[in-house]
């Protein structure tokens, strides 16, 4: 990260999305910032600068962190990606380019998917706090209009299926079925 400091805003904006292209296409919320990056129409230029910086404030505020095997991780409001080693959470294996935590930005928290997961092997992975994607999206708000509404509607779609997951598993345990997601 210290090292894209140096380089020019450009330059920067390229190495980023080399980088870190695979896991942001797979976080809902950020795959048109970077459809918007990488286009091409010239008449556009100022708010792929824009797109680009943005995305490269956000890989900087990304924490790296390293576990070794049979450990507990999370924190609620986070946002995780995987780079190396194999997890079990929510019922799942992930494996290396694996993301989870997508629901980092809701604020009931009664909608998330629990975020713990336990390291099967050695793990590398990063972290972007809720707290910091906000504070990267204020900063970028006035100069791309359309982030606002992209992460506001990402929200809202990702409340409405949570609400709605939880009131059918809510109705089936009144019929004795078992809930695999343990929503509550």
């Amino acid at each position: 990260q210290k090292l894209i400091t140096f380089m020019s805003p450009g330059l920067q904006g390229e190495v980023v999305m080399m980088l870190n292209k695979t896991w942001m296409e797979r976080v809902r919320m950020i795959k048109p910032i970077i459809q918007l990056a990488l286009d091409k129409d010239m008449a556009q230029v100022r708010q792929i600068t824009d797109g680009k910086a943005f995305l490269v404030d956000l890989s900087m505020k990304l924490e790296t962190l390293i576990f070794s095997q049979q450990e507990a991780i999370g924190n609620p409001h986070t946002l995780y990606i995987l780079r190396r080693g194999i997890i079990f959470g929510h019922g799942r294996i992930f494996n290396s380019g694996s993301v989870w935590g997508e629901d980092f930005l809701l604020l009931d928290s009664s909608l998330a998917y629990p975020y713990e997961a336990t390291t099967l092997t050695y793990v590398e992975l990063t972290s972007l706090s809720r707290t910091d994607f906000m504070e990267v999206m204020e900063q970028y708000c006035t100069r791309l209009p359309q982030l606002r509404m992209v992460i506001r509607y990402h929200c809202r779609w990702l409340a409405v299926q949570r609400g709605i997951r939880r009131e059918v598993w809510r109705r089936l345990g009144k019929h004795g079925q078992s809930n695999p997601l343990n929503m509550p």
